[in-house]
């Protein structure tokens, strides 16, 4: 029998926790909470749709689908997050979630797993030389100026290899600068570099990275609701 992965084993904890208090709450469940946790099943359906015979250009694109399908779920659960009190009353979609919750639902491993364990050593690494030109291009795409300095932070630590101190907002800023360079500028596979599994490494990197760690905080958001239920 094989083993689950860690992400499934979020996902599983995040499901099942989610079920308890949607139970408890029978019909009464707010429409925030029910509409953000479909369309983050939608998204986690996205990792099932593989491309059969495809070209790698086509690979590329369905990656994008996938992380900016991602990202409109990120939209909805961070308004649940904020209906529920579980969230910072922040305008700027990067830096709604809480630091103590991000550190107490275990989001912080994941970001190290992230950071460490696909860039590291980054003096060897080819998608770390790819990002520092791609998160240049996409910098304008950031709407907000506190998103604008997150991507020029990603970009001074790549430069400068200091990958692990990169933070969960700049993360974020990059993710939706993606999303909205991809939206809105006619960004291309071939955008930002000149191998397409560069771009395929750090669009699935992206998309994972979001939904662990919606799963992650759902977790806990949902088991601290249905304690005040019980």
């Amino acid at each position: 029998m094989r083993r689950m992965t860690e992400e499934e084993i979020d996902f599983k904890r995040y499901s099942d926790t989610y079920k308890e208090y949607s139970d408890l709450l029978e019909n009464m469940i707010d429409d925030h909470v029910r509409n953000a946790h479909h369309r983050l099943l939608v998204s986690k359906m996205m990792e099932e749709y593989i491309l059969e015979g495809g070209e790698i250009r086509q690979e590329t694109y369905i990656n994008y689908l996938r992380l900016v399908d991602a990202w409109f779920s990120f939209e909805v659960f961070l308004k649940s997050v904020k209906r529920n009190g579980f969230g910072n009353q922040s305008n700027s979609k990067t830096d709604i979630l809480r630091k103590e919750i991000l550190v107490k639902s275990g989001c912080n491993e994941i970001l190290e797993s992230v950071v460490i364990g696909l860039w590291d050593p980054p003096e060897s690494s080819e998608l770390t030389k790819k990002l520092n030109y791609y998160a240049s291009l996409i910098q304008d795409e950031s709407v907000s100026s506190s998103q604008k300095r997150n991507i020029e932070s990603i970009i001074a630590k790549v430069r400068t290899h200091n990958l692990a101190k990169i933070t969960h907002a700049e993360l974020f800023s990059l993710c939706y600068a993606i999303r909205n360079s991809y939206a809105h500028n006619g960004e291309t596979a071939r955008s930002g570099t000149s191998s397409y599994g560069i771009k395929i490494e750090l669009l699935n990197l992206c998309y994972h990275y979001l939904l662990r760690i919606m799963y992650r905080y759902n977790n806990y958001m949902y088991a601290e609701l249905t304690k005040e239920i019980d």
